[in-house]
């Protein structure tokens, strides 16, 4: 299983150029307005129903769980953006959160979910951008509770876990 790093990071900093939106707390809606797809908020039936993305019969069409917390739901779209550009074979997907998590739940073994998330995480919190805020910072990634974590997740609009992973992942700070 090999994930597709190098080209995930060049089509999200592409569709940020595009859409002159390199910034922090992107316009992720805005953003997939712009491609051409309909955003909706679908009151889910479960609690557990995260997002879908359905292009069938010329539909554009990404829907997000509007009972989510906001930061959530950008994640969402921005997963499901990500699922349009790099998985375009399937014309539907239909992503559910996880209601009981346990430790399986977080490895990410799905090829296409890990892309998924790399390409939300990408578009969401930019590593340029990234590198400029933390430089000279330290931060205690083992505490969620840090205020520097919750600076930079709320200036980016993402949770704390999912400014944590992408920290870790970059090897910032």
């Amino acid at each position: 299983m090999r994930v597709r790093r190098a080209e995930i990071r060049k089509i999200a900093s592409r569709l940020l150029a595009k859409h002159d939106a390199i910034q922090a707390d992107v316009d992720v809606r805005r953003i997939a307005e712009a491609e051409g797809f309909e955003v909706v908020a679908v009151p889910p039936n479960d609690e557990t129903v995260s997002g879908f993305l359905d292009m069938r019969d010329n539909a554009r069409i990404i829907g997000y769980n509007e009972d989510h917390p906001l930061n959530r739901q950008r994640f969402t779209i921005a997963h499901e953006l990500g699922h349009s550009f790099l998985h375009a074979s399937r014309s539907v997907y239909f992503d559910e959160r996880l209601k009981y998590r346990n430790s399986m739940s977080s490895e990410g073994t799905d090829l296409e979910e890990i892309e998924a998330n790399l390409f939300a995480a990408e578009l969401l919190m930019p590593k340029s951008l990234l590198e400029e805020d933390v430089e000279g910072q330290w931060l205690d990634m083992n505490d969620e509770n840090d205020p520097e974590l919750e600076r930079l997740a709320n200036r980016y609009g993402v949770s704390k876990q999912a400014m944590m992973y992408r920290l870790a992942y970059l090897g910032l700070p």
